[in-house]
């Protein structure tokens, strides 16, 4: 039934653009399958990305696209998996959802403005806002170049007084509350994902055809490029950490360089109940780095499986963490400068 089918925009990682069709209910798989018959890319070569979700095929059965909240018109990106390079010669809006209140006698958040016949959305956070003023500080944010959407009302009584309240909304909520049109939402989408992928720091571009890529080992810092090397005699190598090609020159530096940059450069955040902690880290043990999107303080290393907290930077110890629970209040360690 025509009910039951759902558009899905497809930007590739040459930004080319295709749609495709799927129906309600279907999973992260039908959609890897829908993408590799529309493109002609194998499965094993590419990521899909939605906002700041990765979707990865589960090892323990499929995943329904409505867990990431991927409905009628959303749009996904592809993110190539690059292999590693060698010295050997190589060949070529709807209604709101339930948990959101309507109200009137209150006032925006953002614009202060108390007007009686203008519905406001009661936030999670008890905060209120407008249809207008989601949309706008929405599209605020994805100027500014950010992924993660942080309640922008205070804590006091009056009006832009108090501590900031810090509440992260979901994507999804946002969209909902801001009504986006479908030229919006197509908009939203795709800024939302390059924003993603341009401060992740395990989702890179290739300089030369400025493709988004991710390694498919995550140790290889010699990394080749499909798109520039589809067709040509000789690959196209290139060095994961500084992006230039891979020729003679000396790489063995450029992995601390980037890591200590991108650590340097990151944005403070509010972690649960800690404010200024770094939005970025490396993992204590494996020294992978690490950005902290959504949830709590306590991380998993997807790389070598260390559970940390990211805000005092302590190890998991015989099954507990020494900073107590996941919403407990503990010291921010300082921005790393080093590894050892």
């Amino acid at each position: 039934m025509s009910g039951d089918i759902i558009n899905i925009f497809i930007i590739r990682y040459d930004g080319k653009k295709a749609t495709t069709q799927l129906t309600k209910g279907s999973t992260v798989n039908d959609l890897y399958e829908k993408v590799h018959k529309k493109t002609g890319i194998q499965i094993s070569e590419f990521s899909i990305l939605y906002a700041t979700s990765e979707l990865t095929l589960p090892e323990k059965g499929p995943e329904k696209l409505e867990k990431f909240h991927i409905g009628d018109n959303c749009t996904v990106m592809m993110v190539m998996q690059l292999p590693g390079g060698s010295d050997k010669p190589t060949k070529t809006l709807t209604a709101l959802p339930p948990h959101i209140e309507v109200v009137y006698q209150q006032e925006d958040m953002i614009t202060f403005d108390y007007d009686e016949t203008v519905p406001k959305a009661k936030m999670p956070c008890g905060h209120f806002i407008t249809q207008d003023s989601m949309t706008a500080y929405c599209r605020s944010v994805l100027t500014d170049g950010n992924f993660t959407f942080v309640c922008p009302g205070y804590s006091g009584p009056n009006a832009g007084s108090g501590d900031a309240c810090g509440y992260e909304y979901p994507y999804f909520m946002v969209r909902h509350v801001a009504r986006l049109s479908l030229k919006e939402q197509k908009e939203f989408d795709q800024k939302l994902t390059e924003n993603y992928c341009n401060k992740i720091p395990h989702i890179r571009k290739c300089l030369r055809c400025n493709s988004y890529c991710k390694r498919q080992n995550n140790s290889d810092q010699r990394v080749i490029c499909l798109i520039c090397s589809r067709g040509q005699s000789t690959v196209y190598e290139f060095c994961w950490d500084c992006q230039t090609e891979w020729k003679t020159k000396d790489h063995s530096n450029c992995t601390m360089v980037y890591a200590l940059k991108y650590l340097k450069a990151c944005k403070l955040k509010k972690i649960g109940q800690v404010n200024n902690c770094p939005s970025g880290r490396a993992c204590p043990k494996c020294f992978t780095l690490i950005e902290h999107t959504v949830g709590c303080k306590h991380m998993d290393c997807r790389n070598c499986k260390c559970s940390f907290c990211f805000v005092c930077l302590k190890q998991k110890e015989s099954g507990k963490f020494p900073c107590g629970k996941w919403n407990d209040v503990c010291v921010v360690a300082a921005v790393q400068n080093t590894f050892s």
